[in-house]
């Protein structure tokens, strides 16, 4: 994917929580909606019988497209490799209630999206990867055909992207779901991401943390 071998993604960020790095990523790598990656913050993700997740929900200071969009859904492996839950580790510590604090709202719609689309544009056109037609809903797009093509439960590609079913037994079975069944299914979608440079790359472990940050937890006491 030419965007992921832009610099962004292969160059040392002066902000390691820079949101034209992780946002593409989190949508290539979980299908979520663009404001819904902008509006994650730390008390999103936790761990569930060792599995990291993420929620996707909606609540005074965050927006859904639908109730149906609502959804607790595991972290992609390699998302967690690059070092998602490191960055939240970092906000926590640094007490922000989002992942990337300084996005501004855009004035209509109130929305992160309306003003980093315009950033998002703006930086494929100055590094030649920009092409009509294609733009940050393509990543998810990708995903959903990326899960469409493993023949598998569609109930469970409906959760993790936050679709609805129309049929009833396909919505009780999708609620239904344990994490592990997610889990099992989001590990199948891989993406080649051997040109993108961590954030965290020559940043040392800190021993303390190191088990807290790959669960996206943080340490007590």
């Amino acid at each position: 994917h030419a965007l992921f071998g832009s610099p962004v993604f292969r160059e040392e960020l002066e902000d390691v929580g820079d949101p034209l790095f992780w946002a593409p990523l989190i949508a290539r790598l979980q299908g979520c909606r663009m404001e819904e990656c902008l509006q994650l913050g730390p008390e999103d993700f936790g761990s569930d019988r060792g599995i990291p997740y993420m929620r996707v929900r909606n609540t005074i200071i965050n927006g859904v497209k639908t109730l149906t969009s609502e959804r607790t859904v595991p972290v992609h492996p390699q998302l967690v490799e690059l070092g998602l839950l490191k960055l939240v580790e970092l906000r926590r510590r640094q007490g922000h209630i989002r992942l990337f604090p300084f996005l501004t709202r855009g004035k209509c719609k109130g929305t992160f999206s309306a003003n980093f689309s315009k950033s998002f544009a703006y930086y494929r056109r100055k590094n030649d990867i920009y092409w009509a037609g294609l733009d940050f809903h393509a990543l998810r797009t990708t995903f959903q055909n990326d899960l469409l093509s493993d023949d598998k439960s569609d109930a469970i590609r409906c959760r993790l992207i936050g679709h609805a079913r129309t049929d009833e037994g396909d919505r009780s079975y999708g609620q239904s779901l344990g994490i592990e069944a997610l889990a099992n299914r989001l590990h199948s979608v891989k993406v080649d991401l051997s040109m993108v440079r961590s954030p965290f790359r020559d940043e040392p472990e800190r021993p303390a943390t190191s088990r807290a940050s790959a669960q996206g937890l943080r340490l007590v006491g």
